[in-house]
């Protein structure tokens, strides 16, 4: 199971079942969207999961400053430490 967390105030918008079924049936291209959405989170979702086999926890550390490095000031070491799935004692070698 996966469990998000907002670190800063954010929206969120909730769309019920039915209400994206609705949408499914009377909006053209809704279903081609529908679709690039699933497919764009199902390979981010692999990706993720790929790097904690395929790479070092120096390596995960490394590609999330290349692409999130305002992430790094704005969340604290225990997330970072629960995001690349190291103890902190680790996460403070790898720095």
């Amino acid at each position: 199971m996966t469990y998000l967390q907002a670190i800063e105030d954010s929206t969120v918008n909730v769309l019920e079942k039915k209400d994206v079924d609705h949408m499914y049936k009377t909006i053209p291209n809704f279903v081609e969207f529908g679709k690039l959405l699933a497919k764009s989170l199902y390979i981010k979702v692999c990706d993720i999961k790929a790097s904690f086999i395929l790479n070092t926890s120096e390596e995960r550390y490394s590609n999330l400053v290349k692409d999130w490095p305002q992430v790094i000031q704005r969340v604290s070491q225990y997330m970072l430490t629960s995001y690349l799935g190291v103890t902190p004692e680790a996460l403070s070698m790898i720095v």
